[in-house]
């Protein structure tokens, strides 16, 4: 399986969560059009790729504060996902045996789709690493040995982060 999994999308929303000034965006969120579906994620570099002590990199093709917010609406973005997970937030759908198919998506704080591949946490032995297919992105997972088997639909919180490789 592939580690870095590189989508291209449609900037639909760019939003500031936290602010020091109305120009001094430190983190953000972004709403992203990928094929049919939409999704929202928490951007946690975003003073790296939107940096406003110096205007550089991506501030100085877009501007600042709400400039920066407006400008990036409509935008391509090339990404990579990551889902923090809360381990006790999660729990099993249903499993394959029942023969029923749920629709697998990400959003902000909700991950649900079929476990495909499961393997040992070399960094954390008590703990085995679940790949989740979650339709249009496979994510790894991190939770308690035996807890789930391939096959599994689950549904784990948490929060979806983007990784901006490229806006154009």
């Amino acid at each position: 399986m592939k580690e870095k999994n590189i989508i291209t999308g449609k900037i639909i929303e760019a939003k500031a969560d936290a602010s020091e000034s109305k120009d001094h965006i430190v983190t953000g969120y972004l709403k992203i059009e990928y094929h049919n579906m939409v999704f929202k994620g928490f951007v946690p570099d975003w003073r790296s790729y939107f940096p406003y002590t110096e205007k550089s990199g991506y501030s100085l093709k877009y501007g600042l504060g709400d400039e920066l917010l407006n400008n990036l609406n409509g935008k391509k973005i090339k990404f990579t996902l990551r889902f923090c997970d809360y381990p006790n937030e999660t729990k099993i759908l249903l499993t394959k045996d029942i023969g029923i198919s749920l629709p697998n998506y990400a959003d902000l704080t909700n991950l649900s789709g079929k476990i495909i591949k499961i393997e040992q946490n070399k960094e954390f032995p008590q703990n085995e690493v679940y790949y989740l297919d979650c339709g249009f992105y496979i994510f790894k997972i991190s939770a308690e040995k035996g807890k789930f088997i391939e096959g599994n639909y689950i549904q784990i919180g948490g929060r979806l982060d983007i990784f901006i490789e490229k806006i154009y």
